[in-house]
């Protein structure tokens, strides 16, 4: 871990200095999990495509403002991860931009206790609920893709989408709710 932490500090350091094959190392070595990621919220191959190579430009042009300690915990902040919320970011915008997603529509209603129990799809097949993703509103699909996929939670979701806590965890779990009814009736539909 060390070792992969100080070649990437060493990669930024060259790229800082305008090394083009830096530049291209960064790129190689984190387009395939951008591309992921951005396929998974947008789902448009073309859309994800462009949605990555701006987020790549945007970093470089912004590797001076790059902070290798959090301002939560003075943690040291992956570099990968700091890639995939600049992404995120401009994925949301676009969905934004393109009204293909509105945060007004996550609205707060009383709220819902959700048990550990009700959110495990690990009984599922991972094709079968990506697949399944997919179908839901864009809200929803933005967010289940936010904390199930990317890893994020409720906290830092509702920095990034600019939404109260309440409001958050209201959502996701009307998403989750969605998205189990939607794999088990493609379960019963397939009979899988």
């Amino acid at each position: 871990m060390k070792n992969q932490e100080f070649h990437i500090n060493a990669l930024i350091d060259r790229c800082l200095k305008n090394d083009q094959a830096a530049f291209l190392e960064v790129y190689n070595n984190y387009y395939k999990m951008m591309y992921n990621t951005a396929y998974r919220m947008l789902h448009d191959e073309m859309t994800a495509e462009d949605m990555m190579q701006e987020s790549f430009l945007k970093a470089f042009e912004s590797l001076k403002d790059f902070k290798r300690k959090s301002r939560y915990q003075n943690n040291v902040i992956p570099f990968a991860a700091w890639l995939k919320r600049i992404l995120i970011n401009k994925c949301i915008n676009f969905l934004r931009s393109n009204k293909m997603y509105f945060s007004d529509h996550l609205e707060v209603v009383d709220t819902v206790v959700e048990t550990e129990e009700e959110s495990d799809f690990s009984n599922y097949k991972v094709q079968v609920v990506l697949d399944t993703i997919h179908q839901l509103p864009e809200r929803y699909k933005v967010l289940i893709n936010l904390h199930l996929i990317e890893g994020y939670d409720y906290e830092e979701i509702t920095e990034i989408l600019g939404i109260t806590n309440q409001n958050c965890r209201t959502s996701m779990s009307r998403a989750k709710t969605k998205l189990r009814t939607l794999v088990q009736q493609a379960y019963e539909h397939r009979q899988i």
